[in-house]
């Protein structure tokens, strides 16, 4: 009779604790049902807005920084921004991110200016305005000129670009970002023995620029002038190693046509007996149309090509 009593003791203090357990277990699972329908329907990410990126896509902005499964909610994501901060990224300085709303994340990219790059033991090592290296890529990326012709003390990234003369490094950057300003095409700047510049477009034309004091007024001048070659078909070297903004004229040697490719010129060079341009001063910068197609017109403002 005790043993009987004893088994109705035992089962009757088990019992509770396995009702506990299942409605634990009941209530556990229903909370992360209600949680997950919760966050799919409310806090899922649904509108990733990225501006200010030209270097990167927006996926690879989004893929930087929705590294988890749990990124894709905005609560979640918030945190992860919150407690760990954006990752760093090569040509990028910051990252903003604002979380409009529950399916809302609007993402604003602060990009380096990097106005060049040098190629050393086989990369290409980009520097911002202030001539630190800010990243090393195997590859070239376009609308960023190369630096060629100069020896260099110090090369690496994070650090200060090192060379010959803090005056030739100045006329670099100063080269550079006017590049920039004026959104030219320029594949390569290049320094002879001498430190005069020759900058190679990435059309193909070649200008020569020389020593200067100042280059504000012919990198200015180069959009339109570029873009009058343009419309001829034609590439030139051009010798602007003389133009100011008194005197703008400069000399333009034919190359070949794009369309053919024939190489027509006579081989002088720009300091041979091309052709002198006379420019009409504008704010573009254009040259004489007449100097150019070479029609031997010799009337005020106009030249010939030889």
């Amino acid at each position: 009779m005790k043993k009987k009593e004893g088994r109705i003791l035992e089962l009757e203090t088990a019992l509770p604790f396995r009702y506990k357990l299942l409605i634990f277990l009941t209530v556990f699972l229903l909370a992360v049902t209600v949680s997950a329908v919760f966050l799919e329907t409310r806090c899922k990410i649904k509108n990733f807005n990225v501006t200010g990126n030209t270097w990167y896509t927006d996926e690879e902005i989004s893929n930087a920084l929705r590294t988890s499964y749990f990124d894709k909610y905005s609560v979640f994501f918030k945190l992860h921004y919150m407690f760990k901060g954006t990752p760093e990224m090569a040509f990028v300085d910051k990252i903003s991110v604002k979380c409009e709303s529950a399916d809302t994340v609007n993402v604003r990219v602060y990009e380096t200016n990097i106005v060049g790059c040098v190629y050393e033991m086989g990369d290409y090592l980009y520097f911002d305005k202030d001539g630190y290296v800010v990243s090393s890529r195997s590859e070239q990326l376009n609308d960023v000129p190369r630096i060629e012709g100069l020896a260099y003390k110090n090369l690496a990234v994070n650090q200060k670009i090192e060379v010959q003369s803090d005056r030739l490094f100045g006329e670099i950057l100063d080269v550079t970002q006017l590049i920039s300003k004026n959104q030219l095409k320029i594949e390569t700047i290049s320094f002879d023995s001498s430190e005069n510049i020759t900058l190679y477009c990435t059309d193909k034309n070649v200008v020569y620029i020389g020593k200067q004091q100042s280059y504000d007024a012919i990198i200015q001048a180069l959009p339109g002038i570029l873009a009058a070659a343009e419309e001829k078909t034609a590439i030139y070297r051009l010798d602007m190693s003389e133009f100011t903004p008194e005197n703008t004229t400069f000399r333009a040697e034919f190359i070949e046509n794009h369309e053919d490719g024939e190489a027509t010129g006579d081989g002088n060079g720009a300091d041979g007996a091309g052709g002198t341009v006379e420019d009409d001063g504008s704010e573009e910068g254009e040259g004489n149309d007449d100097s150019e197609s070479g029609d031997g017109d010799d009337s005020e403002g106009g030249g010939t090509e030889e």
